[in-house]
């Protein structure tokens, strides 16, 4: 098997492994159930992971990873503040699958914490906090100067808590029995930009920050 083989057969099994593990769980999933659901066998999982615990942590480290380059890609195509929040809120939405899988396979209280000893994890980028909030707190500094650190961190987990949250909430299969008893996609997407606008002003005042 070539290097391109082995990587798209592991990159299989994390695609794989993350669906069923926000469908069953930690432990309602077992390696063979994820060798057969993606056609390989248990010696290939073994293999790239070395056990369900480090292929568990993958997925999460996966997302992360991928997650932190696309917001790379969204302050690319971002003008300030208020545009970053609708691509991301945009993004969010249209890779629902992942944010929202992802985010049920994080909050599982079955898996253990990812095994400090084994080769598979010990490279992790995770960790807790938004994925390329470092990027976002380097745009924000860019176009706010004067922001101090403290300001620059609460903007970034107040934006991407909210656009998170609404995200997934309009992603929901129970949002359009439900909207017109709240509000559709586009003016949610307004509060959010109206919002990053009064983030980035309360963030900008030196004085909040004493």
């Amino acid at each position: 098997m070539t290097a391109a083989e082995k990587k798209e057969t592991k990159q299989k099994i994390i695609e794989t492994a993350r669906i069923l593990f926000s469908k069953h769980g930690f432990k309602g999933t077992s390696i063979r159930q994820i060798a057969d659901e993606c056609d390989v066998n248990v010696a290939a999982i073994n293999y790239h992971f070395g056990s369900k615990e480090a292929l568990y942590w993958s997925i999460i480290d996966d997302v992360y990873v991928w997650m932190n380059n696309s917001v790379l890609k969204l302050i690319e195509d971002s003008e300030d503040e208020k545009q970053f929040a609708k691509n991301l809120f945009r993004f969010m939405r249209e890779h629902r699958d992942y944010a929202t899988a992802t985010m049920k396979t994080f909050l599982s209280d079955q898996a253990p914490p990812p095994e400090s000893d084994n080769p598979h994890v010990q490279n992790m980028q995770c960790e807790l906090g938004p994925p390329g909030a470092a990027h976002v707190g380097a745009f924000l500094k860019k176009l706010y100067p004067e922001a101090t650190d403290e300001g620059l961190e609460w903007m970034v987990m107040c934006l991407f808590s909210s656009v998170f949250h609404f995200a997934v909430m309009t992603c929901s299969v129970h949002y359009d029995a439900l909207k017109k008893k709240s509000m559709p996609v586009d003016k949610v997407e307004g509060h959010l930009i109206r919002q990053a606008e009064a983030l980035a002003s309360h963030m900008a005042d030196k004085a909040n920050w004493k």
